[in-house]
């Protein structure tokens, strides 16, 4: 989230682009709390100031829910079962509701941060399109929440299911089905915005693997590996997009970012660095290069009123 609000808010501040006014807004995992709050009429710049400050929604997104070691260990037996069903290595059929009684799955709750941002998000789907992704536990299928074919929720609940990280938060219940964050099957699902004039993609699960000369260092080894995934499943949507006819520019980690990212991408400690670090990247690319040429296109950064986008 960090990574996405320092993005944004350059867009907004140096290109002119308000991410709040576009045609579609397409969220997973932190990506989905950023998009709702966008739809709920929080420009981009507010969000940045917000991470900024003493509301950071950020301090409230590790609320444990176990009490004592033996809830621990019951939590931790039905997480391991719930990441495994969310990666495919265990069977998609869940388990009969005692057994989900006695081993509930997650050990923290976004249910806090949700009631801080309540009066942003207790209300009807914004009438301007919001996907929202997610990842059906039974079937192992993407759920877009704010189509037609998701269930009809509430925007809170589609957002913390989208935000569920598999065994890290709970999983949320929605007519008998489990659902867990998106992220399982897509960090970027940038190809729901195929067809749009313009397409950007802001995807921190990724990196730019043009940012520097291949390097044969162990740490910077093992964070190209660990972004591997969504580096390739990025690039095919990628490909897939701008076959519909649209133009799309993605803004993803340098790999000097992604290397000051790690791995634990759950960590609060150096938040804003990465947020500030961010803004200030994409502010530089702005000023030059591919970003700066397609964006100059649709009037952004210009004064100019943008095409559709994305």
């Amino acid at each position: 989230m960090s990574y996405i609000v320092g993005a944004l808010g350059a867009l907004h501040d140096v290109a002119g682009f308000d991410a709040s006014q576009a045609d579609l807004i397409v969220g997973t995992s932190a990506g989905a709390l950023v998009g709702a709050l966008l739809r709920s009429g929080t420009p981009a710049s507010d969000l940045y100031a917000l991470a900024h400050s003493d509301d950071d929604p950020a301090r409230d997104a590790f609320a444990p829910v176990f009490s004592g070691p033996i809830d621990l260990a019951r939590r931790g037996v039905g997480s391991v079962y719930t990441m495994a069903r969310a990666f495919g290595v265990a069977p998609r059929v869940g388990a009969p509701d005692f057994l989900r009684r006695a081993f509930p799955s997650g050990f923290f709750t976004l249910r806090d941060v949700l009631e801080d941002l309540s009066a942003l998000l207790d209300r009807p789907w914004p009438d301007r399109s919001l996907y929202l992704c997610a990842c059906d536990l039974e079937t192992r299928r993407r759920v877009v929440f704010g189509t037609p074919s998701a269930p009809s929720v509430p925007l809170s609940a589609a957002v913390q299911a989208a935000c569920a990280i598999p065994g890290f938060y709970e999983s949320v219940t929605i007519d008998g089905h489990d659902y867990v964050d998106g992220g399982v099957l897509s960090s970027s699902n940038l190809d729901l915005a195929a067809g749009y004039d313009l397409v950007i993609g802001v995807i921190p699960m990724s990196y730019d693997r043009t940012s520097a000369r291949p390097s044969l260092h162990p740490y910077r080894l093992a964070v190209e590996v660990f972004r591997l995934y969504p580096t390739r499943s990025l690039r095919a949507e990628m490909m897939a997009v701008r076959d519909s006819g649209s133009r799309v520019v993605v803004i993803r980690p340098t790999i000097f970012e992604a290397q000051r990212h790690g791995f634990n991408l759950m960590s609060v400690r150096d938040r804003l660095k990465v947020s500030d670090k961010a803004r200030k990247t994409v502010t530089q690319s702005l000023a030059t290069g591919r970003l700066a040429a397609v964006l100059g296109e649709f009037g952004y950064g210009l004064g100019r009123t943008g095409s559709r986008s994305a």
